[in-house]
């Protein structure tokens, strides 16, 4: 027998030689054995905070975190664990409340850059724990920006565009958390705002965003923050403020606007797997653009946003 290959528990026959490997793990968003429909939603709470959107999400500690956003400025973040219940872990992150911060979990805590509190600010928080919060520098390496999107990939945190008085294209990845490096000052993409950020099939992902004059819709990908290669555009149209995450080793993109205003916001989600397919084109949920999106638990979360007829919206809706 040559080159077999089976697997047997958790030995794979390689070559008829066993080699351990190790079992898939459920939770993983990159396991492909995941079926999420995004089809079928089920509102989970309502009311369990104020109205907010365009903030930052992340999972961490067997929660999801809501950190911040525009109501107009919001200086809280909550956390839970079912999507049903929610607790404010602190009622002042920053000194003020501000909008258009990105976050991520990297080296155990959850650290949060720059955003829009009525200036551009340039700096980085971090929290062990989400409630108690540390002011790590206000001189990071990158300017002061908005709407920009942070991913961790290849054992860093990465910075992608953002806006500040114009729109940016430079990216910057961290270690640490204090000291940022510039990989480039101007991507091969074109400079943008309000875009949504993926790691996906072992690469960096950004997809659409904001020029300050039109809403975009093509993808680009990158494996060390330099190069980026582009990769086609997304069929739903032009968007920006749309939200993305990864479960079932799918990209998953979920509402937007495809203009300045949010009347032309929302409510069709899209998966991506090598191409995209819909899985609606009108959710339960109502039209929004700047939700709060997750892959928590393995299934798909849309959280709050600012709906089509300009309401911040409170609502925690679920798709398994």
């Amino acid at each position: 027998m040559i080159g077999c290959a089976f697997s047997v528990g958790i030995m794979t026959m390689i070559g008829c030689l066993p080699v351990k490997i190790g079992r898939i793990n459920p939770y993983d968003p990159r396991n492909t054995n995941i079926i999420v429909s995004g089809n079928n939603w089920t509102q989970k709470a309502t009311g369990s905070f104020a109205g907010r959107g365009f903030g930052s999400i992340v999972e961490f500690n067997g929660n999801m975190w809501l950190i911040g956003g525009s109501a107009p400025y919001v200086n809280d973040v909550y956390r839970s664990s079912d999507g049903i219940t929610w607790y404010q872990a602190t009622s002042s992150l920053w000194a003020s409340g501000r909008y258009g911060c990105a976050s991520a979990v990297f080296n155990g805590k959850i650290w949060v850059t720059a955003g829009y509190d009525g200036v551009n600010k340039g700096d980085v928080y971090s929290s062990s724990d989400g409630t108690n919060w540390t002011q790590e520098t206000t001189s990071p390496g990158f300017s002061a920006r908005n709407a920009h999107q942070m991913l961790v990939y290849n054992g860093k945190m990465w910075l992608i565009g953002g806006g500040a008085g114009g729109a940016l294209n430079d990216v910057y990845y961290t270690s640490d958390g204090l000291t940022w490096t510039s990989a480039t000052a101007s991507a091969a993409f074109s400079a943008r705002w309000a875009h949504s950020a993926v790691v996906y099939n072992d690469r960096m992902w950004i997809i659409g965003g904001w020029t300050g004059v039109a809403a975009l819709n093509d993808m680009w990908y990158s494996t060390n923050g330099i190069t980026w290669t582009s990769a086609g555009t997304f069929p739903g149209g032009n968007r920006y403020y749309c939200s993305s995450t990864l479960v079932g080793g799918k990209i998953w993109l979920i509402g937007g606007q495809s203009s300045s205003s949010v009347s032309f916001a929302s409510n069709d989600v899209w998966y991506y797997n090598g191409s995209w397919n819909y899985a609606t084109l009108n959710a339960g949920f109502s039209r929004r653009s700047g939700s709060y999106v997750s892959g928590f638990m393995n299934k798909l979360w849309v959280i709050g946003g600012q709906r089509y007829d300009n309401a911040y919206l409170t609502d925690t809706w679920c798709s398994d």
